[in-house]
């Protein structure tokens, strides 16, 4: 299930989804996961929406970095969860929260700067382990 929105600058997306897995001999086990985010550009952007395909694309900025401008800014919040426990399994629930600050530079680059904070972790090996994460990257789209 998805549902997604946009007002102006702004978009909220998020999504849950269901999982089975249906063993040879073991009965079927169900896994579930979600997220919501709220992004915001910066600059002023508005993330277009591809309606023949139902996504959203990626922001274009108004005035590419170099000789026009800086490119376009956005910020973003995301909170996210994840469970991978049921029956005889116990690969524990998890959920964190993200910041997130990217620079779209033109429209195929984008350099993008994340923190993420686990906020609980319960069952599984990694049980009660609270890490944070901070992550750079440069992606290019061809």
């Amino acid at each position: 299930l998805e549902l997604a929105g946009r007002l102006g600058p702004a978009s909220l997306p998020g999504e849950y989804h269901a999982v089975q897995v249906s063993r040879h001999k073991a009965g079927v086990l169900h896994f579930g996961g979600w997220y919501g985010q709220l992004a915001y550009t910066l600059t002023g952007e508005v993330r277009p929406y591809k309606a023949e395909r139902g996504i959203f694309d990626g922001i274009r900025p108004a005035k590419n970095f170099g000789s026009q401008g800086w490119g376009a800014f956005e910020v973003a919040a995301r909170m996210s969860g994840i469970e991978l426990a049921d029956d005889t399994v116990n690969g524990g629930r998890e959920r964190n929260a993200a910041l997130a600050l990217n620079w779209y530079l033109n429209p195929f680059m984008r350099a993008s700067a994340n923190v993420v904070r686990v906020l609980s972790v319960e069952g599984g090996a990694q049980a009660g382990n609270t890490p944070t994460a901070f992550q750079m990257r440069f992606q290019l789209a061809l």
